[in-house]
C-alpha cells in the first residue's frame, strides 16, 4: 500500500499543476490607455471635402485690367498619408470675371423678334499638391502648394428666340470665342475651425501664379457692323490672390 499511495501523490501533483501555473499566472490585461486610444482614433486617413465662395482679387499687371471678382471653390483632401500632418489636396476654382448681355433684334426686316445674346468670360483652375495639417484644439492650420492649369476661355451663346418673357430662355446656338490654357502653380494657407464633429467652417488665403496669358475682357468683342467682328485681346500676366472661406465635411478612412 505505501507503494500506491507514491503514485496516488504524484497523479494529483500532475493534475493540480496547471491550475497552479494559471493563480500564479494571470491573463494580460488591456491597458486603459491603449483603449482610449483605439476608441478616439479609429482612423488613420481623414477624407475631408470643402465648398465656399471666392473673392479673386489682381495683383500685379493684372489689376491694371481687371477689378476683383467674385467667384466659387472646392476641394478634396486626404490627410494622415504616412504621418498625421501629411495630406494631398485637390482644389478646383471658378471665376466670372465679365458678362455682357444684349438684346438684339432679329434683322432689320423682322424688329419685332428679338435675339439674347450673353458673353461671358471666365477663368477655371485646378491644382494638385501636398498639404502640412496640425492641430491645435477645435483649431485646425494647414499650409500647402499645388501645380496645375488654368483655363481663361470667352462665350457667347444664343439664349432665345422669343419676345415672350415667360418662356424659359433655351440656348439655341453658341460660339467659343477665345480658348487660353495655361501651366499654373498655387501656395496657400488655411485655418479650420470645427463646428460641430465632423463639419468645420475654413478661411483660405491663396496666391495663383498664371504667368503670361492671353485673354478677353468685358467689351473684347466688337461688331465691324458688316456682319464681323474683331476682338481686342489683351496679353499680361494674370496672377491673383483668392481669399475663400466656406464650409467642409469630413470623416475617417479606413482602420
Amino acid at each position: 500500500m505505501p507503494i500506491s499511495r507514491r503514485y496516488l501523490l504524484v497523479i494529483l501533483s500532475l493534475l493540480l499543476a496547471p491550475a497552479n501555473a494559471s493563480a500564479q499566472f494571470p491573463a494580460p490585461v488591456p491597458r486603459p490607455q491603449d483603449t482610449a486610444s483605439a476608441i478616439a482614433h479609429p482612423s488613420r486617413i481623414r477624407g475631408e471635402i470643402g465648398f465656399g465662395a471666392i473673392r479673386g482679387i489682381p495683383t500685379g499687371e493684372f489689376s491694371d485690367f481687371l477689378d476683383p471678382t467674385w467667384g466659387i471653390g472646392g476641394y478634396l483632401s486626404l490627410s494622415g498619408l504616412g504621418t498625421p500632418w501629411l495630406g494631398l489636396r485637390l482644389d478646383i476654382a471658378y471665376f466670372d470675371y465679365g458678362r455682357e448681355e444684349r438684346r438684339l433684334p432679329f434683322s432689320e426686316t423682322i424688329p419685332f423678334v428679338e435675339l439674347d445674346v450673353t458673353t461671358v468670360n471666365r477663368m477655371v483652375s485646378g491644382f494638385l499638391g501636398p498639404q502640412v495639417t496640425g492641430q491645435l484644439g477645435r483649431l485646425r492650420p494647414s499650409v500647402r502648394v499645388g501645380a496645375g492649369l488654368s483655363n481663361f476661355n470667352t462665350t457667347t451663346t444664343l439664349e432665345s428666340l422669343t419676345p415672350d418673357e415667360a418662356m424659359e430662355p433655351e440656348i439655341r446656338a453658341s460660339t467659343e470665342n477665345m480658348d487660353e490654357l495655361t501651366f499654373a502653380w498655387t501656395a496657400a494657407g488655411d485655418l479650420a475651425v470645427e463646428l460641430w464633429n465632423g463639419g468645420s467652417l475654413y478661411l483660405s488665403v491663396q496666391y495663383i501664379r498664371n504667368g503670361t496669358v492671353r485673354y478677353l475682357l468685358e467689351g473684347g468683342l466688337i461688331s465691324n457692323g458688316d456682319g464681323t467682328y474683331s476682338m481686342s485681346i489683351i496679353e499680361s500676366s494674370a496672377n491673383l490672390y483668392a481669399v475663400q472661406f466656406g464650409l467642409n465635411i469630413w470623416t475617417g478612412l479606413g482602420d
